[in-house]
């Protein structure tokens, strides 16, 4: 049925809920689904890179926090990083950078 309004509108024959049946069981996901494959993930060079170097340094903590705070670790990490070298440079820029009058 194309709609929902097909769906609910007309009768529904003993074939109809088969098939229905059928279809909302091929939504349920199996237990190794959604299935990660890293070669088909397309990335930059610079994407690459920049991932490259916080998953590495990520990596060294997962047999100690584990997968899943790994994953925490590896979402806030590079955020907090990089906003901690953007701090010191405006910080550097503001303390020894001449003032212009």
């Amino acid at each position: 049925m194309p709609t929902e309004r097909d769906r609910l509108i007309k009768p529904m024959t003993d074939a109809d809920r088969a098939l229905r049946k059928q279809w909302l069981e091929d939504q349920k996901l199996s237990p190794r689904e959604p299935v990660d494959v890293p070669e088909w993930t397309r990335k930059n060079i610079f994407r690459r890179v920049y991932h490259g170097f916080f998953d590495g340094c990520c990596n060294i903590f997962k047999p100690i926090l584990g997968p899943a705070r790994t994953k925490t670790l590896r979402f806030y990490f590079p955020k907090v990083f990089v906003s901690y070298l953007v701090v010191c440079t405006l910080w550097y820029q503001a303390k020894y950078s001449p003032r212009v009058r």
